[in-house]
């Protein structure tokens, strides 16, 4: 099962969940050369933080799109959609698409084979956020346990991650990132829930520790649940003349490989 199938299983699963947000992440490698040509014309550096946020997308640096509950869950579902207009995505991830219906029945492949795909980004990718809306007049709010594991992927981290999450007492999927691991839990939190969750974290050496500084600072935590191609980027350390060149190594969907109980 992908990151994709996951998420509609815990809306599945927790009949109050109303909305959803989405976040499309933009082309850092694009935007990073802007600002390198930005830089050398006006001396406005970007600094590390401005870059970060390609790894942790928010409302403010990528583009948002709330999905009802019934648009997530029906057969031509807007996840897949938004995956496919935002051109996130690999080959194998559209065979296993169009295994659901007749390709005629996908009326938007026509972004992939047809007259628009030269319109299709494919340097962006697709993340879910874990705040979710519920059910009720009032837009009450609630939480998917989401978690950024920074360890490498090997049999014997797998098993690590997985005992962190039982000795937590979450029930969740572990999902292989490509890089690393994230975790995903299907039992609904509270605010306060949330922010103990995190706190637990807090030095916990098998966990990415810029993802629970981000989701402190916004809130909310999110997870890549797209194909991400490779991108790269000259940044600048703040307060300095000194650039960096960084690479994002291409990811593929994020996959389940185990899951707890």
């Amino acid at each position: 099962m992908t990151a994709r199938g996951v998420f509609k299983d815990v809306v599945r699963r927790n009949l109050e969940i109303a909305k959803i947000d989405l976040f499309v992440v933009p082309d850092v490698q694009g935007k990073e050369e802007q600002k390198t040509k930005l830089f050398l014309k006006t001396g406005q550096r970007p600094t590390i933080w401005d870059i970060e946020v390609f790894d942790y997308p928010d409302a403010d640096s990528a583009e948002t799109y709330t999905v009802a509950r019934d648009g997530l869950l029906s057969p031509h579902n807007a996840l897949e959609q938004r995956i496919i207009y935002s051109g996130c995505y690999d080959w194998r991830e559209i065979s296993e698409l169009l295994r659901v219906d007749r390709p005629e029945d996908h009326y938007w492949t026509k972004f992939i084979w047809g007259e628009e795909r030269s319109e299709i980004r494919s340097n962006r990718f697709v993340a879910v956020s874990s705040k979710v809306k519920l059910v009720g007049e009032r837009e009450r709010e609630a939480y998917i346990p989401v978690m950024d594991y920074g360890c490498l992927v090997s049999p014997e981290n797998q098993r690590r991650v997985v005992e962190d999450v039982q000795n937590r007492q979450q029930q969740g999927y572990i999902l292989d990132s490509g890089g690393s691991y994230h975790f995903l839990g299907r039992r609904l939190m509270t605010k306060d829930q949330w922010q103990e969750f995190l706190n637990g974290y807090m030095g916990n050496p098998l966990v990415d520790s810029k993802f629970i500084k981000f989701a402190q600072r916004l809130g909310y935590g999110s997870l890549r649940i797209s194909h991400r191609n490779r991108s790269a980027a000259w940044i600048f350390h703040e307060g300095t003349d000194a650039a960096v060149r960084k690479v994002w190594p291409e990811r593929l969907v994020p996959r389940v490989v185990a899951f707890v109980e």
